[in-house]
């Protein structure tokens, strides 16, 4: 518990110089630990900007990548169509037993991913998620505790409170108050304090390195710093890639029309 302080310098002067060696290790604890919950915090808020980003691209450029999807797939067929044609040594009737044999043997285009919708909160409300995950973080955070089981059943709960803060479920964030401690259960004896600080605090320590590397792994990505220059640069790389899945398209479809030009000749050619 962080005390005032006040209270902190009151109960500094009642303690004996080992009591106060103590209470600074227990102090540069707790600073790190709030740094801790600060810096995974804004990793947490930097995975939920990219979360909507996900959504918002696939919701508007999902259906580009679909038909484009379904146009490699006819090409393909097409191409394996005409590749047999070059090779056969007779030229059958219909070439509809060899598509549907080319078909059957081809993987199918990509179903349509669905985009996960992601609430857009307001100010109040992202303040009121901000609040609830620093308690939640504070309660659940695995890495103050020695237990390998209780360790591990908090790491679960930490996981479903980054992915509820991750997609703004300002109300499953708001359920999971109610979710009981997992405290460390073995009572500690006093000869063991020290050895948990110093453990505790390196700990921390690394756990600050892991996550700045992981934020700033993101942030320096494509997509983190369009997120960092602002919506308008988000908006304006959807158009971009709008516009070369249609171009894109547009090719793939003229290629196929030449396929099927070159693939009627062939009927032509062996037409009495």
């Amino acid at each position: 518990m962080i005390c005032t302080k006040k209270s902190h310098d009151i109960l500094e002067r009642t303690m004996d110089p080992v009591q106060k060696e103590l209470q600074r290790y227990i102090d540069i604890r707790d600073r790190l630990l709030q740094e801790v919950q600060e810096r995974e915090e804004q990793l947490q808020t930097l995975f939920s900007e990219l979360r909507i980003f996900e959504a918002q691209f696939l919701e508007q450029v999902g259906p580009f990548q679909q038909k484009l999807d379904r146009w490699k797939h006819r090409l393909h067929i097409m191409e394996s169509v005409l590749q047999q044609l070059e090779n056969a040594e007779e030229i059958p009737v219909s070439c509809s037993a060899w598509r549907m044999d080319i078909e059957e043997h081809l993987e199918p285009p990509p179903k349509e991913e669905k985009p996960i919708p992601i609430a857009i909160l307001s100010s109040e409300e992202k303040k009121e998620a901000k609040d609830l995950y620093r308690l939640l973080a504070r309660r659940f955070h695995p890495d103050l505790i020695q237990n390998e089981e209780k360790r591990e059943q908090r790491r679960e709960v930490m996981a479903q409170i980054n992915q509820a803060y991750q997609e703004n479920r300002l109300d499953l964030l708001k359920e999971q108050q109610h979710l009981p401690d997992i405290p460390e259960g073995d009572s500690e004896k006093q000869g063991d304090v020290w050895t948990r600080l110093v453990r505790e605090i390196a700990i921390l320590r690394k756990r600050i390195t892991e996550v700045q590397d992981e934020y700033t792994s993101v942030q320096e990505s494509e997509l983190g710093l369009m997120i960092c220059d602002g919506q308008m640069e988000i908006d304006t790389y959807i158009s971009k890639m709008k516009r070369v899945m249609r171009t894109t398209i547009l090719l793939k479809q003229e290629r196929w029309r030449q396929m099927r030009i070159l693939e009627e000749r062939y009927w032509m050619e062996i037409d009495p």
